[in-house]
């Protein structure tokens, strides 16, 4: 795609419908075909980067939950059961946004699912091996973490609720972008589009009551 505005929209419905993050197909060097390249360029003006800092946001909000549910796996079963009182889905892995976080939590998941090893030790033997460095870098971020403390996991399961929330967001600028454009296009999907704008944002509003009980369990506590 010769357009780099254009080029742009591509990328991040791919990165949405693959769930990776935009910058790793950022990163992604693609060389010109000889037809391309021998074509008189266009003019046009460079498109500039946008910032997204809202996708730093949820990496982050990611990395500290993920770690804290690597280092001590049975806090998987507090939080569903937490989320599960407060009317929300248990964790799983679309609650997470990098490919590398989802296959983590999979591996999670697994662990708690046998009994042979302590789940924290299945996780590390589990692991495929490309992840490690990753798996370090999570472990080394929560290594301050007391998750034997009743406030720790308060703190966990707040921002898991956060992630979700950031997720709807996120979800929802997208989508409100492919209604209006879908509207101007006379295109057939903007009902259907419309239709996933109310169900986010009922979602939402879900996650809004349920973070304001849990804020109101704590503060009681």
């Amino acid at each position: 795609v010769g357009n780099a505005v254009e080029r742009a929209a591509y990328r991040q419905n791919l990165a949405r419908v693959l769930r990776v993050d935009e910058r790793a197909l950022l990163d992604m060097h693609v060389a010109p075909s000889p037809r391309r390249a021998a074509a008189p360029a266009r003019a046009a003006a460079p498109a500039q980067p946008v910032p997204r800092p809202a996708r730093r946001t949820i990496l982050s909000l990611e990395s500290y939950c993920l770690g804290a549910l690597v280092r001590n796996p049975e806090l998987l079963y507090r939080a569903d059961r937490a989320l599960s009182e407060l009317g929300m889905a248990r964790l799983n892995a679309e609650d997470f946004t990098h490919i590398e976080h989802q296959l983590i939590f999979a591996v999670v998941q697994d662990a708690l699912a046998q009994v042979e090893t302590a789940p924290a030790e299945s996780v590390r033997q589990r692991l495929d091996p490309r992840l490690a460095d990753r798996l370090a870098e999570l472990l080394a971020a929560t290594q301050k973490l007391e998750l034997a403390e009743p406030r720790v996991i308060a703190d966990v399961l707040a921002s898991l609720m956060r992630l979700r929330k950031r997720n709807i967001d996120e979800w929802l600028a997208e989508l409100r972008f492919l209604v209006q454009e879908a509207q101007e296009n006379g295109d057939p999907y903007a009902a259907a589009y419309s239709e996933e704008v109310q169900r986010q944002s009922a979602a939402r509003a879900a996650v809004d009551v349920a973070f304001a009980r849990h804020t109101s369990r704590k503060s009681v506590s």
